[in-house]
């Protein structure tokens, strides 16, 4: 066996990346660290710097490791703050000239944000959950004109009755302030209020926006499709929270991708998305896609779908979804996204009946089909709903899909053992599913991952990720 020593750096440091993961690599949060109510463990990185000169070296050397930087700091945690500040500066420096991917959440903002300000001119992403503290409204005014680099923006939601109108005037005034000259910027993730600030909107391509109730103005907000208008580049929209009651047709031309799961069935019946082709909605929001494709014109060639119970599924999906899928020839993927949390299983017994028109080639035009599955309980339902799912694939596999795909992500608590891998193999339906994916020459996934919930940080494993065919 070769020994650790003959490893070419390279590799070495692709494998300390992969180690470095705390999160799903969709993220990229590399640098996580996750602060407690007292000193924790260090992050990974620190850790490998100590093992060997040679470990040292590959990591130290490795900007990618410092670059992206999740720090978690919760307000009231009582921690010594002087050997995290040292742990950010000794990050600031390790990650060289790269581009700065950046989350600073609780209090982090105020304790280590002046050490990464310096170097603002790298930023390239930025999240922030505390929008209201005096640090911060200081340092928005010294970013103004400093942020070249900076592509993606993120603002929790400043939910703070006991605020005055005039505290949140002067705050949305250094908010303007900051993103006067932002010329790389075309991510925003925000909330209502901001669509009526002097942004740079004409830049904006991806927009996620919170709708709640308002706490900040004393006066009612101009109506939606007025803050909309100034959102003329806007290419994917998110949307998250309650729809307007009074302002049923907000035209937005440019929007090819909507995702509304809150209260998707209302927001669904108010917009005209002439370009739109990729939608995102809750079971129950079918009933109102017919209003939204007729008024717009368009033609979906990408539908997600959540059926998970409560607020996602209601006793007329079914007939809702067979209503629609005529006016859907143009469908190219579907995903259907579903998560149960008790057995006896709510709507997998129902997932045939639902994907009856796949089974019809109602879809003539559909290229892969994903079934992505959440339990979070016991390993015994996890199981049936896996069964379940494998039965469910196979009805709906056609020779005209190029890919399909069963994800089952088993959540686990507190006190409930994690699934074996083994006996899925040794399934009838999966044996099924094997044998009717060749036939069909259907790419065919089946993905299994465990994760304990109860951890500070939730990285699921990944138990079986077979591609049959």
């Amino acid at each position: 066996m070769a020994s650790i020593a003959t490893i070419p750096i390279e590799i070495l440091q692709q494998i300390f990346y992969f180690s470095c993961l705390n999160v799903s690599p969709d993220h990229k949060e590399v640098y996580a660290m996750m602060l407690g109510p007292s000193d924790g463990p260090s992050p990974v990185q620190h850790v490998l710097l100590h093992v060997c000169r040679r470990w040292h070296d590959a990591a130290s050397s490795a900007s990618y490791l410092w670059s992206s930087i999740r720090i978690s700091w919760p307000r009231y945690s009582l921690l010594r703050e002087d050997k995290v500040k040292h742990f950010v500066r000794a990050v600031v420096q390790r990650s060289g000239t790269a581009l700065l991917d950046i989350a600073l959440i609780g209090k982090a903002w105020d304790e280590v944000a002046f050490i990464l300000i310096s170097e603002s001119h790298r930023w390239r992403t930025l999240r922030v959950s505390n929008t209201y503290s005096p640090k911060q409204l200081w340092a928005y005014r010294t970013l103004q004109d400093k942020l070249p680099a900076l592509e993606s923006l993120a603002f929790a939601s400043p939910v703070r009755p006991r605020e005055s109108a005039e505290t949140w005037k002067g705050y949305f005034e250094v908010m303007t302030m900051m993103l006067s000259n932002v010329p790389s910027l075309r991510s925003l993730d925000g909330y209502r209020e901001m669509l009526f600030l002097p942004f740079p909107w004409a830049q904006i391509t991806d927009f996620k926006i919170v709708s709640e109730p308002s706490v900040m103005v004393p006066t009612p907000l101009p109506h939606w499709s007025e803050g909309f208008t100034y959102c003329s580049s806007v290419l994917r929209l998110v949307i998250v929270g309650l729809a307007p009651k009074d302002d049923t047709k907000i035209l937005m031309p440019s929007v090819q991708e909507l995702h509304c799961h809150h209260h998707g069935e209302s927001w669904v019946s108010c917009f005209v998305l002439p370009a739109l082709h990729t939608l995102s909605i809750p079971g129950t929001a079918l009933a109102n896609l017919q209003v939204l494709l007729e008024r717009s014109g368009c033609q979906l060639t990408t539908l997600i779908l959540d059926v998970s119970p409560d607020w996602c599924w209601d006793d007329e999906t079914v007939s809702d979804f067979h209503a629609i899928a005529p006016q859907l020839t143009h469908l190219k993927s579907l995903k259907v996204f579903l998560q149960e949390k008790f057995s006896p299983l709510r709507i997998v017994p129902h997932l045939a009946s639902l994907l009856n028109p796949l089974s019809n080639d109602m879809f003539p035009r559909l290229e892969e089909f994903l079934l992505e599955l959440r339990y979070q309980n016991e390993t015994d339902g996890a199981m049936e709903m896996l069964r379940a799912a494998l039965v469910v694939m196979e009805g709906v596999i056609q020779p005209t899909l190029k890919f399909a795909s069963v994800e089952l992500a088993h959540c686990r608590g507190r006190g409930v053992g994690p699934l074996d891998a083994q006996p899925v193999f040794g399934l009838d339906e999966y044996s099924k599913l094997q044998t009717r994916a060749r036939a069909d020459g259907v790419l065919t996934r089946v993905l299994l991952t465990d994760s304990d919930i109860t951890q500070e940080v939730i990285s699921g494993h990944v138990l079986v990720d077979d591609y049959l065919h």
